[in-house]
């Protein structure tokens, strides 16, 4: 299991993009952090816990290269 951060302005759907490759990595992102929900707003320094492996590895590898994080806007 891998421990991750989240960054300012990411919600549950940049995280699985990123780190699962697809917006559909967000059942499996909600399986390993069973205390998050759809509506769930992430906090800038929140630990989440990654599981499964990337269904998309392409998609990871590519922002992983770049060191890029996917931010879709601002936590309110």
């Amino acid at each position: 299991m891998q421990a991750i951060i989240v960054k300012e302005g990411q919600n549950i759907f940049d995280i699985a993009l990123q780190y699962y490759g697809a917006a559909e990595g967000v059942v499996k992102l909600l399986e390993d952090n069973q205390s998050l929900s759809l509506e769930s707003v992430l906090v800038s320094g929140m630990v989440l816990m990654i599981n499964q492996e990337p269904d998309k590895q392409a998609i990871v590898d590519y922002y992983e290269k770049f060191k890029h994080s996917v931010i879709s806007g601002k936590n309110s």
